[in-house]
């Protein structure tokens, strides 16, 4: 699953945050039953018509991740959702790298071959074996259209893949969560890509992008030398003035403005007298959106290494948007390629839950929209 957990220790200390210029938050739709979560949302829209694909689980109270699916319309300005699909799952077999999740996913168009067949949709997702958050890969898989189904390329999966450390006993019995959370941007709207995710180890969590044609999907190329890199978390404060982790982030690149933008989580997670108290304390009570800088220009993007710029908040997405004290897990609702719909706002997805102490607050998760004015960044200030 999607749950990265980070520690330090934080100073009391002042908070900031941005005035965000947002219509109200609202739940986008039910889950299909009790029992069931819905979290880590990814979106797109084509032709009037949205596709979102989010982490769920397919019976009650049970945790394990699949991948569902659904199209929306507009009706009177309102977005209505179609039923639930599930367009993919575990697999279910003891060799498989994704025996026990399949979820956390992110999808784009282009054109991928596989097999002498082209597919038009590329699904980036996150899998694993093991039920205690930790080892997590990066896999693909594509469909000729958006509702599936989506096939594995198992000869390349996973696409991402995690090398625990294992160099002394000490090490191995760590924490270490892996790679995940993957988010896909376009580069030239055929099979070149920007594959962004997060990566977590003992040494710390960061957000690296990754350069690849997967014009051929059985024999993917990377682009360029340096075509792994770590993203930049030049100019980000933490809530705490402090350090700022970037993790947990979705992508989509505005060729008007020509700036790339993220959703991210906030960080800390969770500071002690600031948010509501309860369980679970390592999912975040906040989500920023961030605008990189400078510009870059669409033909550059395929040279782009996240590692000259700089990233500036331009809105923070609290509990008195949403109503609920945990906020985390975003998503960014972008056209087929991973760009955007538009330079003046942005549509915000991202999961919500209550806090609950003992029970678990995990049966609570549901994904929000909420739209963020890019032309208004407001001031900071204290809270």
């Amino acid at each position: 699953m999607r749950r990265i957990i980070l520690s330090a220790l934080f100073p009391a200390i002042l908070i900031l945050s941005c005035a965000c210029a947002c219509a109200e938050s609202t739940a986008e739709f039910e889950a299909s039953g009790e029992g069931i979560y819905n979290y880590c949302p990814a979106a797109f829209e084509e032709d009037g018509v949205r596709h979102i694909y989010y982490c769920t689980n397919t019976k009650a109270r049970e945790i394990v991740d699949s991948i569902g699916f659904r199209t929306a319309v507009s009706v009177d300005g309102k977005w209505v959702y179609s039923d639930e699909t599930i367009v993919l799952e575990r697999t279910k077999f003891w060799k498989g790298w994704d025996t026990n999740h399949a979820c956390d996913p992110d999808v784009i168009k282009g054109s991928f071959m596989y097999k002498e067949e082209e597919y038009s949709y590329l699904m980036a997702y996150l899998g694993c074996t093991t039920t205690n958050n930790q080892n997590n890969e990066i896999g693909l898989a594509a469909s000729k259209t958006p509702s599936g189904p989506f096939i594995k390329i198992d000869e390349i999966n996973p696409i991402v893949p995690f090398e625990r450390d294992k160099s002394t006993a000490e090490r191995d019995a760590m924490f270490q969560w892996g790679v995940g959370q993957a988010a896909l941007i376009s580069i030239d709207k055929a099979g070149q890509v920007l594959l962004l995710y997060t990566s977590g180890r003992i040494e710390g969590t960061y957000l690296f992008c990754e350069r690849w044609d997967f014009s051929d999907l059985e024999h993917p190329r990377h682009l360029g030398d340096d075509w792994r890199n770590r993203v930049t978390i030049a100019g980000l404060m933490g809530r705490d003035m402090g350090y700022a982790s970037l993790n947990n982030a979705d992508a989509v690149y505005d060729a008007e403005s020509g700036h790339i933008y993220l959703a991210a989580d906030g960080w800390p997670c969770y500071i002690e007298g600031v948010d509501e108290p309860g369980e679970p304390t390592f999912i975040n009570s906040t989500v920023r959106v961030l605008r990189y800088t400078p510009a870059i220009e669409p033909d550059e993007l395929r040279d782009l290494t996240f590692s000259a710029g700089a990233w500036e908040q331009v809105a923070l997405i609290t509990s008195a948007d949403s109503g609920f004290p945990r906020n985390h897990n975003p998503g960014l609702v972008h056209d087929p390629y991973g760009w955007a719909l538009s330079s003046d706002a942005l549509d915000v997805l991202y999961s919500v839950s209550e806090v609950k102490q003992p029970s678990n607050s995990l049966w609570t998760y549901r994904i929000h929209r909420l739209t963020v004015d890019l032309n208004v960044t407001g001031e900071k200030q204290a809270y």
